[in-house]
């Protein structure tokens, strides 16, 4: 599993069902609308993955999307690896 760290805190990275249930909530986008996702929903594609690797590995979820949303204004260099976690993820639960 991926992981990023959050000032200071590794946190585990996980697109899967969890993270897509969480960022269609989030976005209103449904499971089949996946295709329409880009890059303008990062915040919410990065809140969902962290919430869905927390999850996975039975972590207490202590991030709130406006601490991320700081985090990404400052660490604006991580979006295309996290889009790549989000390929990759989704690519190796296709395989299953």
């Amino acid at each position: 599993m991926n992981s990023l760290n959050i000032n200071g805190k590794e946190y585990p990275f996980r697109f899967s069902f969890i993270a897509i249930r969480k960022f269609s909530k989030l976005t209103g986008i449904a499971l089949e609308d996946l295709g329409n996702m880009s890059s303008t929903h990062i915040l919410e594609i990065l809140y969902s993955g962290l919430y869905g690797g927390s999850r996975k590995a039975k972590l207490e979820w202590d991030l709130h999307i406006d601490d991320l949303e700081l985090w990404l204004d400052d660490n604006f260099d991580k979006i295309e690896s996290i889009m790549e976690m989000v390929s990759s993820d989704l690519s190796d639960d296709e395989g299953k």
